[in-house]
């Protein structure tokens, strides 16, 4: 199957972010086998990190939770996470209770990939630190 530019987790990501949530529908078979499949991988309940090439940390303030949408791939590695983003970046170190292992599925094993699944509910734990050049937010 050829996707072009863009992966399809790139795709699928779009989609379950869009405000029109219809938009979602073509999708729910795919995201029914995905939800089925990955709830069979290990759960991790280990500090995760991710990063967002976008200084973002001001939208988040110690208390607020709310849900990410996506489906969100993660390091157990800092380092790992570091090479993906440049600075003006948003670090965010997730205390996970039910991410899901996928380093032994991964084109990329080295990276120690961890993902949380959509719907996932997060709170964040305190302000945003501000290490220039990158700002971490704790969830």
């Amino acid at each position: 199957m050829e996707w072009g530019e863009e992966s399809f987790y790139q795709v699928i990501n779009r989609y379950l972010r869009a405000e029109d949530r219809s938009s979602l529908k073509p999708w729910f078979g795919y995201l029914k086998l995905f939800d089925t499949a990955i709830q069979k991988l290990p759960t991790v309940r280990k500090n995760l990190w991710r990063g967002v090439s976008k200084d973002i940390a001001k939208n988040f303030k110690k208390g607020d939770e709310f849900s990410w949408w996506m489906i969100s791939s993660c390091s157990t590695s800092l380092s790992i996470i570091k090479n993906f983003v440049g600075s003006n970046s948003t670090l965010f170190l997730i205390e996970a209770v039910n991410g899901k292992d996928i380093s032994n599925y991964t084109n990329f094993p080295s990276e120690s990939e961890v993902i949380l699944c959509p719907g996932t509910r997060l709170r964040v734990v305190s302000d945003p630190l501000d290490p220039t050049p990158m700002c971490v937010v704790h969830l």
